[in-house]
């Protein structure tokens, strides 16, 4: 069942994203899901002091921003939760080499429902009988990515095949938990700050993980570059990182440990 809904959201996400991205309607901006509130409130405030022209939004998972975008769907700016995918872009001529602008970090943490009382204080708790649905995203996504890369490194990732309950994104993985669908969940410390019905249980050591870094580009293929470099440099520059900062994200480059 997940593989057709997941084949009816690329389709969609096809034909939204390959609407023309004409002067009238101004930018279309591509972001993860985990940073869609981020960017609504960046839009907002960069709309606040240039009105010019629109910024159009469209949230999906980062990996399956990119598959659409190699297929020649019409983006002026990617914003994704892990610099890799940009990086992969860059060799593909989709993004201009040194094109990639860092933008944030970001912690990667455990959470469960805020009612479940049972304290977890570390990775191994995961295998006992408390914990019969995790869910976690698949490595093509950068949040199962850096969850599955830690997991491993515990030795834990094989022992959770038969409890692990799959998601598409962080934000759905966040709904899981919230909705007691699922008994733990991982996901980005600014997700987990977004929920109340949410509590977490413990923050992954930055030192064993790769670094959680949010990064942006302008789209080669972008037909409005100029407007598009704007927001991008207005999401990099002062105003964004006080956007940033208050939605709980880390400067670029800097170790949560």
């Amino acid at each position: 069942m997940r593989a057709g809904r997941t084949t009816l959201l690329a389709a969609a996400l096809l034909v939204t994203l390959g609407a023309p991205a004409s002067s009238a309607r101004g930018i279309l901006v591509a972001c993860a899901s985990s940073l869609g509130d981020l960017v609504d409130t960046a839009a907002a405030a960069f709309a606040d002091a240039d009105s010019s022209f629109g910024i159009r939004i469209h949230r999906a998972a980062s990996n399956l921003l990119a598959r659409q975008i190699e297929e020649g769907a019409d983006v002026d700016v990617l914003l994704s939760a892990d610099r890799r995918i940009l990086e992969r872009l860059v060799g593909t001529g989709a993004i201009a080499a040194g094109g990639i602008v860092d933008i944030a970090s970001n912690r990667i943490v455990a959470v469960v429902p805020a009612d479940r009382l049972i304290p977890v204080s570390g990775p191994e708790r995961l295998v006992s009988d408390d914990f019969r649905a995790i869910a976690l995203a698949d490595t093509s996504v950068p949040i199962g990515y850096y969850a599955s890369q830690y997991l491993r490194q515990d030795g834990l990732l094989h022992r959770l095949e038969g409890r692990t309950v799959r998601e598409d994104n962080a934000r759905a993985i966040l709904a899981a938990v919230a909705s007691g669908a699922a008994d733990l969940g991982f996901v980005y410390a600014t997700d987990a700050a977004s929920s109340r019905a949410v509590r977490v249980v413990w923050a992954f050591p930055a030192d064993r993980l790769p670094r959680v870094t949010i990064a942006g580009a302008v789209l080669a293929r972008s037909r409005e570059p100029e407007r598009a470099r704007r927001f991008l440099e207005f999401l990099a520059g002062e105003a964004g990182r006080r956007i940033l900062q208050e939605a709980g994200f880390l400067p670029p480059g800097d170790d949560p440990r």
